[in-house]
C-alpha cells in the first residue's frame, strides 16, 4: 500500500510536466505536415493531421493552466471543444487520406453527428461529462485512422507504405493514453495506481512521437535526393542524435521544474517555521505550567494569546498547545479557525501527530511537518517548543492551509515549464532551420548535378565522337535516343537515319551461326532493359545495313533514374582483327603447348604471365595452379636465391643460361637447364624462359662420374677416388703435423672360392667384405676396392701404432664371421697390411706400396694375420718380385724337374709308391725348393701350368717305369688349392691318364685338410668323382687343419697322412705323440691307410712301428731323387735299414 500511494504521489507531484511534454510531443508531431504536404508524391490532407496536433497538444497545455486555477469551469469547457476539435481532425484526415488515394471513405456529414454527440450530452452533464465524451470520441477516431491507414497502405510506393504503417503504429500507441486520462481522476483525489502508471507510460509514447516527427522530417528531405525507396538506414546516425537530445531535453527540463518546485517548497516551510517559532516565543511558560495544573486565570490569559496568535496569522487553520499530557492523546488548548476557543483536553490526535509531537517534547527544537490531509483538505503544522528551566514543556502547533503554498510551488514549476518550453522552442527551430538548410543545399546540390549532367552530357556527345568504339543509347521502349558517328560507321548508318528507330530493328544480333537474328525477346539488350543487370558479350555479330555481319565485342548498361530503368547504354566494337590474332595465338599456342621443353613468360616482378603443358606436366601442376606461382617459386627454396641472381644478370646482360631443380607438386626434384632472355613488348619487359628436364643427363652424368671414382661393385671408392682423398689427408697432415694410416687388405684364397663357386657367389662376398669394413671404421675414415679381392682404408688423424694395431685387430675379427650366400657358408680371412705416414712414406704411392709389402708378409706369414711395414719388408718383396719375374717363363724354358721320393711299407721294406715333388732349376741359384716359390706360384696364379705339368709328368714317369718291367708302385701326386677348385679338374685327370696311359688305381692324388675343408660339399663330389676312376685320395698333412671326424667320415679317401711336425716331435713331445698315435687309431678303425711322413731317426721308426703304422717315408729310408736313381729302389727286396 505504501508503494501504491509512493507512486500515485510522484505522478500527482508531476503532473503538471508530463502534461507539458505530452504537449509538446503532440505539437512536434504536428509539424510533419509541413514537409509532407511539400512532397508531390503523398498527397494526403496533412493539413488536418496538422491541426489534429496542435489542438491535442494546446488541450495538454489548457489542462496545465486548469490545475493551477483549480479547474474553473470555463477552462473545463474549453478544454472539452478543443479535444473535440483535434479528434475530428484527425478523423478527417483519415477520411480524406482513403478517398484521396482512390479509397473509400465516410460522408463529411459525419461531423455533424459528432459535434452533436458531444454537446448535447455537456449540456445534460456538465464539462466533465463533455471531456470524458471527447476522450471516447478520441479512441473511436484513432482507431478508424488505423484501419483506414493499414487498407491504404496496400499497392502503395514503398516510401507511403513505411509512413502509414508509422502513423498507424504510434496512433494504436496512443489511443490508450487518451482512454486513461489519468490527469482527471489525480485531480478528483481519486488516485489509483493504474492511473498513475498509464500517466507515467505517457512520456515513452511522447519521446516516440518526436522520434517519429524527426524521422519524417529526415526522410521527406532525403527524398529530394534518393527517392521514393530511400535506404531507412540512413536515418540510423541522425534518429540516434535527435533521440539523444529528446532524453536529455526531457531530462534536463525535469530537473530544472522540479528543482524551481523543491525551492518553493523549502521557501514556504522556512517562513511557517519563522512564525511558530515567533508565536511560541510569546508565551510565558509560567502560565503554561499554571494552565496544565488547572490555573483557571492562566488558562484564560493563554486563551486571549492564542486568539492573538491566530489573528496574526490568517492564512492558519488552527493554533493550540500540547503538553506533555500529549502521552496520553489528548490537547490542552485549541483555537480554531474559525475563532472558537475550547478546552481541548477530549480532542484526539492521529498517531503520526502524536508520535512527532512527543518526539519534540522529549528532544526540543521546532519543525514543520506535513502535508496532511483531511476531511477538510490538505495543511502543514508548525511546530515549536516552550521551554522552562532548559525543559521543553510544552510546544506551539500552527496548522497552515497548504492551498497558498501549492499555488507557490506550481507557479515555480511554471517558470520551470516555461524556460523548458523557451529552450524546446529554440531546438525545434534550430532542428526546422537545420533541415531547411539541409534541404536547400540538397536543391542546391540537385541543379548543379543537373547541370554537371547537361554538361557531361555534351562532353560525351563530343567524347564518343571521337571514341574508337561505337555507343548508342535506348529508352525504355528500345528506341535508339543517342548514337556516336563510330557506330554508324561501323554499322554502315549515317547517325541521323538511326535517331528514334527500334534497336532490335536498326541493329539486329545475329544467332549462333550467323545467319538468323536473335528473337528480341531473347535478345541480351531486352534482358538488360526489363531485368536492369548490365550484359557483358565478347562474342557477338551485328547485322549491318547491307546485310553483312560484323563481329563486335559489346557491354550492354542499364540507366536508373529515380529507381526505375529508363533506357540503356551500349558499346561495342569491332572485333574482326582481334578474332584473326586470336586464330593465331591459338596456332602458336598449339606449337607451344606440343613443345617437350618447358615454356614460361614472366614479369620483372616475377609474376607469371604464360605456361606451356610442358610446363604443366613437368611442375605437376594445372595452368590455372602454375600461373598463381611466382617464377621463383618455380625452383627449390635452396635454388631461390640463385634463381635471383640470374635474373638481375640476364637484365644486364639480355640473356642467360643457368641450371636450376625443379619441384614437382609431390615433392620430387628435377634438375632443369634453363634458357632464359629478355622480351620488349608492347606492356613493357619480360623474361622467356625455356626449360629443359635434364634429369636424364644428369643421371648418365652421375653414372659417368660415378664409375669413374667409385667401385661399380660394391659401391666403394675406387682406386683414383682413393688416391685423391689420401693426397688429401696427406696435406692436411703436413700442415698439422698428423700421422696418417693406410691399410692394404686382400683376402685370403679369394681366387679358390671364385673359381670353385662362381663368380656370383664371389661377387657377394666381396659385398659382404665391403659392408662389414665400412662399419668397423670411422666417419671421416675411407674405404675403397682397388680391384679382384683388394680393399684399402685410409684412417687420417691416427695417434700411433697401437690405434693402428686395433683397427687392424677389428678388420680381422670381422671377416672371422662366416659370410652366407645362396646357400653356401664361407670362411673367408684376410691379410692385412699398414703403413703410416710420415715413418713408412711420404706420399701416396709410397704409402700404398708399402701397406702392400707388408699385407705380402702378412700372407707369408700364415694368412689371417696383419703386419705394419718395415724396411725389411721391402727386401723380403724385392726378392719375391724378383723371383715372380723369373718364375713366369720358367716353364717354357724346362726349368722345372721332378724329385721322387718312396713310401715304403715297413713290414716288408718294399716301395709301395712315390711321391712327386717338384724343384725349380733356377738360372741364378740353382735348385729352389718349392716351400719358397710355390707361395709365389699360388699368388700369380702359375701354380694351376705348374701344377698340371707335375701331373703330367709324374704319370708319364710312372708309365715308363712300368713299361721297363718294374713292379708297379702308386704314383703320389700333390693337388694344389687353386687346381682343386677348377670346375675342370676331373677332366683334366682323366686326359692325363688316357694320353700317359697310366692306370687310374696307381695315380694317388694328395690334398690338404684346409683345402678340402673349403667347401665340404664341392671336396666330397669331386673326391667322389675322382674315386669312381679308380684314383686313390689321400689327405696330406692331417692334423694341421680342421676338419671334423664327420666330415672325415663322409670323404672318399683311402690314405691320411700323419703331417712331418708331429712325426719330427713324437719321441720329444708327449704332445706330437698323443696326435700321431690318435691318427694312426682313427686310420685303423676307419679302414684307412696310415702313411707318416718325415721319419728321419730309428727312434721315430721304432715309436710308428710299435703302434702299427705300416707304411713310411722321410730321409730315413730315402731323400727326394731324380727319376734316374728310383729303379735301383725298386729292384732291392727292401730299403729299410739302408
Amino acid at each position: 500500500m505504501s508503494a501504491l500511494i509512493e507512486i500515485v504521489s510522484f505522478a500527482a507531484a508531476q503532473l503538471d510536466y508530463i502534461l507539458f511534454i505530452h504537449g509538446l510531443s503532440l505539437l512536434i508531431l504536428a509539424t510533419v505536415s509541413i514537409p509532407c504536404r511539400r512532397s508531390p508524391s503523398r498527397r494526403l490532407p496533412w493539413l488536418a493531421f496538422g491541426l489534429f496536433g496542435l489542438a491535442a497538444g494546446a488541450n495538454q497545455w489548457l489542462e496545465i493552466l486548469a490545475l493551477q486555477l483549480s479547474r474553473p469551469f470555463a477552462l473545463i469547457a474549453l478544454r472539452a471543444f478543443v479535444a473535440t476539435f483535434a479528434f475530428c481532425m484527425l478523423l478527417e484526415f483519415a477520411r480524406g487520406g482513403v478517398i484521396r488515394m482512390k479509397g473509400r471513405g465516410p460522408d463529411a456529414g459525419i461531423f455533424v453527428f459528432i459535434l452533436s454527440a458531444v454537446g448535447i450530452p455537456a449540456l445534460l452533464g456538465g464539462p466533465i461529462v463533455m471531456d470524458l465524451l471527447s476522450r471516447a470520441l478520441g479512441v473511436v477516431a484513432a482507431a478508424v485512422a488505423i484501419v483506414a491507414f493499414l487498407m491504404a497502405r496496400r499497392d502503395r510506393p514503398a516510401g507511403v507504405r513505411r509512413l502509414l504503417l508509422a502513423a498507424a503504429g504510434w496512433l494504436a500507441l496512443y489511443a490508450p493514453t487518451v482512454m486513461l486520462s489519468p490527469q482527471v481522476t489525480l485531480h478528483a483525489r481519486a488516485a489509483s495506481l493504474a492511473g498513475a502508471v498509464g500517466l507515467l507510460l505517457c512520456l515513452p509514447l511522447d519521446f516516440a512521437s518526436i522520434l517519429l516527427a524527426a524521422a519524417v522530417w529526415l526522410y521527406t528531405g532525403a527524398e529530394l535526393e534518393d527517392g521514393e525507396d530511400v535506404v531507412l538506414a540512413r536515418l540510423a546516425r541522425p534518429l540516434g542524435v535527435v533521440a539523444l537530445v529528446i532524453v536529455i531535453g526531457a531530462t534536463g527540463g525535469w530537473i530544472l521544474t522540479e528543482g524551481l518546485g523543491r525551492y518553493s517548497d523549502l521557501r514556504s516551510r522556512e517562513n511557517l517555521l519563522s512564525r511558530t517559532r515567533t508565536a511560541a516565543a510569546g508565551v510565558n511558560p509560567a502560565r503554561v505550567s499554571g494552565a496544565v495544573a488547572g490555573d483557571r486565570p492562566q488558562l484564560a490569559f493563554l486563551e486571549d494569546q492564542l486568539a492573538r496568535i491566530r489573528a496574526a496569522n490568517p492564512d492558519s487553520r488552527c493554533v493550540y498547545l500540547v503538553s506533555d499530557a500529549v502521552e496520553a492523546g489528548t490537547i490542552v488548548l485549541v483555537h480554531a479557525a474559525n475563532g472558537d476557543t475550547a478546552h481541548a483536553t477530549s480532542l484526539s490526535l492521529c498517531e503520526t501527530t502524536r508520535r512527532a509531537l512527543l518526539s519534540l517534547l522529549r528532544t526540543g527544537g521546532a519543525d514543520v511537518k506535513g502535508p496532511l490531509s483531511d476531511a477538510a483538505g490538505q495543511w502543514m503544522s508548525g511546530i515549536a517548543g516552550i521551554e522552562s528551566d532548559g525543559r521543553t514543556i510544552a510546544l506551539l502547533v500552527m496548522d497552515v492551509s497548504t492551498q497558498k503554498w501549492q499555488g507557490s510551488r506550481g507557479l515555480f514549476r511554471l517558470v520551470g515549464i516555461v524556460i523548458t518550453l523557451i529552450l524546446s522552442g529554440l531546438t525545434i527551430s534550430f532542428f526546422i532551420a537545420w533541415e531547411q538548410t539541409r534541404e536547400s543545399s540538397a536543391h542546391l546540390a540537385a541543379l548543379k548535378i543537373a547541370e554537371r549532367e547537361a554538361a557531361n552530357e555534351r562532353r560525351l556527345t563530343n567524347i564518343t565522337s571521337t571514341l574508337g568504339e561505337g555507343v548508342f543509347v535506348t529508352d525504355r521502349e528500345g528506341t535508339i535516343t543517342f548514337i556516336n558517328p563510330e557506330a554508324g560507321r561501323l554499322l554502315g548508318w549515317d547517325p541521323d537515319e538511326l535517331l528514334g528507330m527500334s534497336v532490335f530493328d536498326a541493329v539486329p544480333l545475329l544467332s549462333g551461326d550467323d545467319t538468323v537474328p536473335v528473337p528480341e525477346r531473347e535478345s541480351p539488350l531486352a534482358a538488360t532493359m526489363e531485368g536492369g543487370i548490365g550484359r557483358r558479350v565478347e562474342d557477338a555479330v551485328f547485322l549491318k545495313k547491307d546485310g553483312a555481319g560484323v563481329p563486335v565485342s559489346y557491354i550492354c548498361t542499364p540507366l536508373i533514374e529515380e529507381g526505375d530503368i529508363s533506357g540503356s547504354v551500349t558499346a561495342f566494337k569491332d572485333v574482326t582483327q582481334r578474332k584473326r590474332d586470336e586464330e593465331d595465338l591459338k596456332f602458336r599456342s598449339m606449337l607451344l603447348d606440343n613443345a617437350t621443353d618447358a615454356i614460361y613468360v614472366h614479369d620483372l616482378d616475377g609474376k607469371l604471365i604464360y605456361a606451356n603443358e610442358a610446363a604443366c606436366r613437368m611442375r605437376g601442376h594445372d595452368r590455372e595452379e602454375l600461373l598463381s606461382r611466382s617464377a621463383e617459386g618455380l625452383a627449390d627454396p635452396e635454388y631461390a636465391e640463385r634463381v635471383r641472381g640470374r635474373v638481375g644478370s640476364m637484365l644486364e646482360k639480355g640473356s642467360v643460361i643457368f641450371e636450376s631443380l625443379n619441384r614437382h607438386k609431390d615433392g620430387s626434384l628435377r634438375p632443369m637447364e634453363v634458357h632464359a632472355r629478355v622480351v620488349e613488348t608492347a606492356g613493357g619487359k619480360v623474361i622467356a624462359s625455356v626449360a629443359r628436364d635434364v634429369t636424364e643427363r644428369k643421371q648418365a652424368e652421375d653414372a659417368i662420374r660415378r664409375m669413374a671414382y667409385y667401385d661399380p661393385l660394391t659401391g666403394l671408392p675406387n682406386r683414383t677416388l682413393f688416391n685423391d682423398r689420401l693426397k688429401m689427408a696427406l696435406a692436411h697432415a703436413h700442415r698439422h703435423r698428423e700421422m696418417v694410416g693406410v691399410m692394404f687388405l686382400d683376402l685370403d684364397r679369394f681366387k679358390t672360392i671364385n673359381d670353385t663357386l662362381g663368380h656370383e657367389v664371389g661377387d657377394r662376398l666381396l659385398k659382404g667384405v665391403a659392408e662389414r669394413l665400412r662399419r668397423l671404421v670411422r666417419e671421416g675414415d675411407t674405404v675403397a676396392r682397388l680391384g679382384g679381392d683388394e680393399f684399402t682404408l685410409l684412417l687420417p688423424q691416427v695417434g700411433s701404432e697401437e690405434d693402428a694395431a686395433k683397427i687392424a685387430f677389428k678388420v680381422l675379427e670381422a671377416m672371422k664371421e662366416p659370410f652366407r650366400t645362396n646357400g653356401h657358408e664361407m670362411h673367408a680371412t684376410a691379410s692385412v697390411g699398414v703403413a703410416l705416414y710420415p715413418d713408412h712414406g711420404q706420399d701416396a704411392e709410397s704409402l700404398l706400396k708399402n701397406a702392400d709389402i707388408a699385407m705380402y708378409q702378412a700372407k707369408e706369414e700364415g694368412r689371417d694375420n696383419w703386419k705394419l711395414y718395415s724396411l725389411s719388408m721391402k727386401e723380403t718383396t724385392l726378392y719375391r718380385l724378383a723371383m715372380e719375374t723369373k718364375l713366369r717363363p720358367a716353364l717354357e724354358r724346362d726349368e722345372f724337374i721332378l724329385h721322387y721320393q718312396p713310401q715304403v711299407c715297413v713290414r716288408t721294406g718294399e716301395v709301395v709308391g712315390i711321391e712327386a715333388l717338384v724343384r725349380w732349376i733356377h738360372p741364378e741359384r740353382g735348385i729352389v725348393g718349392p716351400s719358397e716359390f710355390i707361395p709365389v706360384a699360388e699368388d700369380t696364379g702359375l701354380i694351376v701350368p705348374i701344377s698340371d705339368w707335375v701331373l703330367r709328368t709324374a704319370c708319364l714317369q710312372a708309365r715308363k717305369w712300368q713299361e721297363l718291367g718294374y713292379s708297379p708302385v702308386r704314383m703320389a701326386v700333390n693337388v694344389s688349392a687353386r687346381q682343386f677348385r677348377q670346375s675342370d679338374l676331373v677332366d683334366k685327370v682323366a686326359d692325363v691318364l688316357e694320353e700317359t696311359g697310366l692306370e687310374p688305381c696307381f695315380l694317388e692324388l694328395e690334398i690338404t685338410e684346409s683345402i678340402a675343408m673349403q667347401d665340404v660339399e664341392m671336396t666330397i663330389d669331386t673326391l667322389q668323382a675322382l674315386r669312381g676312376m679308380g684314383i686313390r685320395i689321400a689327405i696330406d698333412d692331417f692334423g694341421t687343419g680342421y676338419s671334423s671326424l664327420n666330415s672325415l667320415k663322409r670323404f672318399p679317401i683311402h690314405t691320411l697322412k700323419i703331417a712331418q711336425t708331429f712325426v719330427r716331435d713324437v719321441t720329444t713331445n708327449a704332445e706330437s705323440a698323443a696326435i700321431a698315435t690318435t691318427v694312426l687309431v682313427l686310420a685303423q678303425n676307419l679302414g684307412l691307410t696310415a702313411i707318416a711322413e718325415g721319419v728321419e731317426t730309428e727312434q721315430q721308426l721304432e715309436f710308428l712301428k710299435r703302434r702299427d703304422c705300416t707304411q713310411m717315408q722321410g730321409y730315413l729310408f730315402s731323400l727326394p731323387v731324380t727319376a734316374d736313381r728310383i729303379p735301383p729302389l725298386l729292384k732291392m727286396d727292401s730299403v729299410v735299414g739302408v
